[in-house]
């Protein structure tokens, strides 16, 4: 209780100091004498390359401009940084909040430039050696200012891309743990309806941990390989939890249900016993779901390409990589995914979906006969938070699982899966906060007690 009630207190960061190398005297001394002599050789040396390609016509050739765009990056790159570590030498400064994203961001953009202008330098020598003869007419001026831009631009849609997923993910982190910190703190929210939340807002983290840190080590760095044991890890984990999420979802309609329908023996109805025996049996369905296709992956043979189309490992995109014969695969995702989730196409709905659909049927004709327009309200705001979830949810997913051997619709699933596995975890917490009166008292409650 001490260590959530340091998380609710503590305040925001807005300034960094950075360690530099901190030492005596002479060393800083000395380290900044060297620094300073190799930036100024850096801005001597690549300005000095620039102005000589632009004013030298025996150095107009392909090669040479993608020469002086790599040095106009390497003097970018690293006056990002060095000003700041030769200031910091001198006289040690905090660096804000604002100034230490913008600096992440400004140089995550030079470098990854300079790394697809390295690529097509390295083209332009391939295409000088292998085609002599027509060297001008393949490269020609127009064919190498587009290449120079697409790396500018592959640049910057990299670090915002990074930047943004970065932003959504620490977001996700923030308000699910702090739902979970505010229910465990507040007592007004000891009831079996913020106990599932508190379960939902858990396995927000977790599913979305499972995706979101590997996405933005490839975004950041470039690099998106990951190991066969490590796919197969990453998928039982991502499936444990997204399919225990889906059936809290259900469980979260059924706790609805019985509040609105039964309010004098709700608490009986839904005890601490029957709640227990709900969150165990939702992840215990979620570990046999994930190992029965985690088991129909591992049979399977991977001997030909291995470059998945996806940017986590997940069933469709996986089995058109198999040299093996994917049809039972095939049918028990399907069957797996209509058995847990809403289908579209024909409306014909899945277990945990009918659940939920059965659930809110009743509700609403609980809420129809009831007389005070004040008890209709009151029902009506338990639920919305919780069928606003509920349509994201089920929606991304079952685009996703439904659609499985459509090959016309990889991008559409791609979306798919960052709706639900990257943004969804954000926005529950945002949803049930907003929407529900009795947290934002307890937000207000928490706020007073700090102020």
């Amino acid at each position: 209780e001490n260590r959530a009630n340091l998380i609710l207190n503590c305040t925001q960061t807005v300034e960094f100091s950075l360690m530099g190398f901190a030492g005596n005297l002479e060393l800083q001394l000395t380290l900044f004498m060297a620094f300073l002599v190799v930036y100024l050789m850096t801005l001597l040396g690549n300005l000095g390359m620039i102005i000589l390609i632009r004013t030298s016509p025996q150095l107009h050739s392909p090669m040479y401009y993608f020469l002086g765009n790599l040095a106009l990056v390497d003097f970018l790159y690293s006056t990002v940084v060095t000003p700041k570590l030769l200031a910091d030498l001198v006289r040690q400064k905090p660096l804000s909040y604002v100034g230490c994203v913008t600096q992440v961001f400004v140089f995550g953009v030079f470098l990854v430039t300079e790394c697809f202008l390295l690529a097509t330098m390295a083209y332009d020598r391939y295409m000088a050696v292998s085609h002599p003869l027509h060297y001008s007419v393949l490269m020609s001026p127009r064919l190498c200012v587009q290449l120079v831009g697409g790396s500018y631009l592959a640049g910057l849609v990299n670090e915002l891309l990074f930047m943004i997923f970065l932003l959504i993910y620490i977001t996700t982190l923030v308000g699910n743990l702090g739902m979970i910190v505010l229910i465990r703190t507040d007592p007004q929210l000891h009831t079996s309806m913020y106990f599932f939340l508190s379960h939902l807002s858990f396995l927000d983290i977790c599913y979305s941990s499972s995706v979101t840190p590997k996405l933005l080590s490839g975004l950041l760095t470039g690099r998106n390989v990951i190991s066969f044991n490590g796919c197969i890890t990453q998928f039982f984990f991502c499936m444990v939890f997204i399919t225990t999420d889906a059936i809290f979802l259900a469980i979260m309609a059924y706790d609805r249900y019985v509040a609105i329908r039964q309010p004098l023996h709700y608490v009986v109805v839904m005890s601490h016993r029957v709640r227990m025996r709900l969150v165990v049996g939702s992840y215990t369905a979620g570990g046999l779901n994930a190992l029965v296709h985690t088991t129909g992956l591992l049979r399977l043979s991977f001997c030909g390409p291995n470059v998945v189309n996806h940017f986590y490992c997940e069933i469709p995109p996986l089995l058109p990589l198999s040299c093996s014969e994917t049809r039972l695969n095939e049918v028990v995702m399907v069957l797996c995914a209509t058995f847990i989730i809403t289908t579209t196409g024909l409306a014909i709905l899945t277990t945990t979906g009918l659940a939920i659909l059965t659930s809110y049927a009743f509700i609403l004709l609980t809420v129809w006969s009831t007389r005070s327009a004040e008890g209709r309200h009151k029902a009506c705001s338990t639920c919305t938070s919780h069928l606003m979830a509920v349509a994201l949810f089920y929606s991304s997913a079952a685009f996703l699982y439904l659609h499985p051997l459509s090959s016309h619709a990889e991008e559409e699933r791609k979306t798919a899966s960052v709706f639900y596995t990257v943004v969804v975890p954000m926005l529950n917490p945002f949803i049930y906060s907003l929407r529900n009166m009795k947290v934002r008292i307890a937000l207000r409650r928490k706020h007073f007690h700090c102020l």
